[in-house]
């Protein structure tokens, strides 16, 4: 009798023990799959980070290229402009060259004229002079 409760007690903490390996074994394939998802997850989010981070490369590559671009322009717009300036100032150069040339001779025609006028002055006094001395005779 002893042995066959014996018996009967060793079946049932068998079979206990063999509903806790099935509890245990299904917990342990429930936290396997949850690991496996939340693997999957990392790496799609691996995957979409990579992507990401690729598309950043590409938006400053084409933004670098675009200030790159706006910067040659803007120096060809300032080569540009410096020629302008250059041209400009040659040309007031010029100007002021020939403003010298006409003022020097302006100068000249009025010391020139100035000259004239003593002439003629000279001159009328010597007819005055003669006029009176054939109207005194």
């Amino acid at each position: 009798h002893l042995l066959s409760v014996l018996i009967i007690d060793a079946l049932l903490i068998n079979r206990e023990a063999m509903t806790v390996d099935t509890k245990l074994e299904t917990e342990l394939s429930s936290l396997q799959k949850k690991y496996d998802s939340e693997r999957s997850q990392n790496e799609e989010l691996a995957l979409q980070l990579a992507k990401l981070e690729e598309s950043k490369i590409t938006e400053m590559k084409a933004l670098e290229e675009t200030h790159i671009s706006q910067l040659t322009a803007f120096k060809t717009k300032i080569k540009g402009m410096q020629a302008e300036i250059s041209k400009l100032r040659d040309e007031r150069d010029e100007q002021d060259t020939e403003i010298s040339d006409l003022t020097r001779h302006v100068v000249e025609s009025n010391r020139d004229c100035a000259q004239l006028t003593d002439q003629v002055s000279n001159l009328l006094n010597k007819l005055q002079i003669v006029e009176q001395s054939t109207s005194v005779s």
